[in-house]
């Protein structure tokens, strides 16, 4: 007789070992990470806590303000302006302009306890310069508002930096600063 034809018999073999033993021991170390995860919990979250209020220790705690500064009287306008040129020249920067306009008439919000004069300087100097400027000017008139600040460059490798600042200084009798 010929060749018999055999019906095709299914393997009983799982897929994990149709897969070999590289799925095996990927599975097993699967389920013991797993497991350590779950053992470790607990103790990552008392670490968690402990660093959470061990950074609640540390981190400053400011000092209460007894009473607001005033703003600078609008008489104070000039010398305010002054310093703030001596402490460009002092940074190494030059001056290139500076342009003043008049408070706003009939301002409302904010502005309506104290007068803001607005202010523009262009100055030139190098980058870091330019930068311990800024922060110094800010800290030391509180009552000064830097409102905008573009950089610009000549050319690319140029090393002095070209800076519009507009600023807003504050002023009013007997005001309390914000």
């Amino acid at each position: 007789m010929g060749a018999r034809w055999l019906p095709a018999t299914r393997s009983r073999r799982s897929p994990l070992q149709a897969l070999g033993w590289p799925a095996a021991a990927g599975v097993a170390l699967l389920a013991l990470a797993a497991l350590m995860a779950l053992g470790m919990a607990p103790q990552w979250r008392a670490a968690a806590e402990e660093s959470r209020l061990r950074a609640a220790r540390i981190a400053p705690v400011p000092a209460p303000i007894e009473k607001a500064p005033a703003w600078p009287a609008p008489a104070a306008r000039d010398a305010r302006i002054d310093r703030l040129l001596e402490l460009a020249r002092e940074h190494r920067l030059r001056v290139l302009a500076v342009g003043q306009e008049p408070p706003a008439p009939g301002a409302t919000g904010a502005s309506r306890s104290h007068d803001w004069e607005r202010f523009t300087l262009q100055l030139e100097g190098g980058y870091g310069d330019l930068r311990a400027y800024v922060a110094r000017t800010l800290q030391a008139d509180p009552a000064l508002a830097l409102e905008a600040l573009r950089l610009s460059r000549q050319a690319r490798g140029q090393g002095a930096v070209r800076a519009d600042l507009s600023l807003a200084l504050a002023s009013g009798v007997g005001v309390p600063a914000p």
